[in-house]
């Protein structure tokens, strides 16, 4: 709250665990300003903070809607500035959390793609960002990798022997 309220802008905190969920299930809270006057009507500086907007959600919620249902066997890293690093397995509409720590296999490494999401303050002392680490996994290839393609080249072949 505190960046929030000094800087003006939209926070989101760390990743926490909810009182109400009894497994672990990593989860942060937005946090979106509200203004005693509209900006259009003063200056930026003017406006003081006087309460705010809380959006409590758990990542595998979010998570769950990041990829179509179709694609199965992706491994998800969530990691903090904070440090904090929980990783996921997506597959098709479930999302299964796998533990603390980077769980990805390294064989698929340099099939990764990574999203950063960060709040840029110029100016501005660091607030807590997230990158989201996609990665494949065993499951995904085995979808995708078939020697399907060597039996239809074998059967054309036959057809002009």
């Amino acid at each position: 709250l505190d960046h929030m309220m000094q800087h003006k802008v939209p926070t989101l905190t760390a990743i926490l665990q909810l009182v109400q969920d009894v497994e672990i299930r990593p989860s942060s809270i937005l946090f979106y300003p509200v203004f005693d006057t509209f900006s259009s009507i003063v200056d930026d500086e003017e406006q003081h903070v006087v309460g705010s907007v809380s959006i409590v959600f758990s990542w595998d919620t979010l998570l769950n809607r990041i990829l179509p249902d179709y694609i199965k066997g992706m491994i998800c890293v969530l990691q903090s500035s904070t440090g904090q690093e929980f990783s996921y397995s997506i597959s098709g509409d479930t999302v299964m959390l796998l533990g603390e720590g980077d769980q990805h296999n390294p064989k698929y490494d340099k099939y990764g793609r990574h999203v950063k999401a960060k709040l840029l303050l110029e100016g501005k002392e660091k607030m807590t960002t997230y990158q989201l680490h996609m990665y494949p996994s065993q499951e995904f290839e085995k979808q995708y990798v078939t020697n399907r393609a060597s039996i239809y080249a074998s059967g054309a072949v036959l057809i002009f022997l």
